[in-house]
């Protein structure tokens, strides 16, 4: 997990977790001023640029056959969502 998200810190998302979240630009989304505000937190996020390198060691950046395996569905039952995360989706889909 640990390489997964340093892959975030060294990467820009831009609009592509907006697009692939709501199939449509966030300009296009008719939102409260809080909750985009909340979604953008979530959904954008820009590389850190006092990071020059990064190595990563058998990081699986595409999954892990393990993930579907019996020990994975062991490990998804343990991990609990955020509030700060489900607390927009769920204004959402009011």
């Amino acid at each position: 997990m640990g390489g997964l998200l340093t892959k975030t810190v060294v990467a820009d998302s831009g609009d592509q977790l907006w697009e692939r979240t709501f199939h449509k630009p966030p300009a296009d989304l008719v939102l409260s001023a809080t909750l985009r505000e909340q979604l953008d937190r979530l959904l954008r996020f820009q590389r850190a640029t006092c990071i020059t390198r990064v190595v990563f060691i058998a990081v699986p950046h595409r999954g892990s056959l393990l993930a579907e395996s019996f020990a994975g569905r062991i490990g998804r039952m343990l991990i609990a969502v955020p509030a700060t995360v489900l607390t927009p989706v769920r204004l959402l889909r009011e």
